[in-house]
């Protein structure tokens, strides 16, 4: 039994904590079990909250979808604040590029699906031993079929 086997076990696992293993297990080390990585803002993390708040105040009914490019606009700057990575090359203006875009073509059918949480934290386990938590940007149910939906926009 490894001294880390508890501290494993133990995770509430995410996407991001498993993209962090699938990318740096080192990273993953440091992050989650050692916990001496500082997580500092940085700009993907600054854009993806800025796009999943656009979203937010959209689905709540604060934002109509044709509000939601100029809001993206307008407050762009003042979220996200950190520079990207110098490379590649122009890697800001594409990011501001295609979340305008996104915007600009957005569509949800209110008349097919019902709204039933927004941003909010799930936690479930899987195999009676990991627990794993998400913040999707929506969970519906499909009007029609009563399906329930896990709806999350990746940036």
């Amino acid at each position: 039994m490894s001294s880390y086997d508890f501290i494993v076990d133990n995770i509430t696992y995410s996407h991001s904590s498993l993209t962090t293993f699938e990318n740096c297990k080192y990273g993953f080390k440091l992050n989650y079990i050692d916990k001496l990585r500082d997580r500092a803002e940085n700009f993907f993390g600054e854009y993806g909250l800025f796009v999943h708040d656009c979203m937010e105040q959209y689905f709540l009914g604060k934002l109509e979808a044709f509000e939601l490019t100029d809001y993206f606009i307008e407050n762009y700057m003042e979220r996200v604040k950190t520079p990207p990575p110098p490379y590649p090359k122009g890697m800001e203006w594409n990011y501001r590029t295609q979340g305008t875009k996104f915007f600009d073509n957005f569509y949800f059918d209110f008349d097919k699906y019902e709204i039933i949480k927004v941003e909010d934290t799930l936690k479930f386990e899987v195999g009676n031993k990991w627990i794993f938590t998400g913040r999707p940007d929506l969970l519906i149910r499909d009007k029609k079929t009563g399906d329930i939906i896990l709806v999350d926009y990746k940036t």
